[in-house]
């Protein structure tokens, strides 16, 4: 799992979470926030299920390649 940026039309951005797990959903995460007394806030506003997350060459996670990828995802959904 990576998380990255994409934009919001309310806040200018909102955390993205890029995933490989095909069955991930926002929902359960919020419920899991709420039963540990966190707030909704730290929960991103957006799972995205992809095939593979990016990375470098070095074997770190790609942090521009995923910050497009989420970026890609809002525009398709603007559309």
């Amino acid at each position: 799992m990576k998380a990255g940026e994409g934009p919001d039309d309310r806040k200018g951005e909102r955390v993205v979470l890029l995933t490989t797990e095909p069955d991930a959903r926002r929902q359960p995460l919020i419920d899991a926030a709420r039963k540990a007394g966190m707030s909704d806030l730290t929960v991103p506003g957006e799972v995205l299920v992809i095939d593979k997350v990016p990375m470098l060459g070095s074997g770190k996670p790609d942090l521009a390649a995923a910050k497009a990828r989420a970026m890609d995802a809002a525009r398709v959904k603007v559309v």
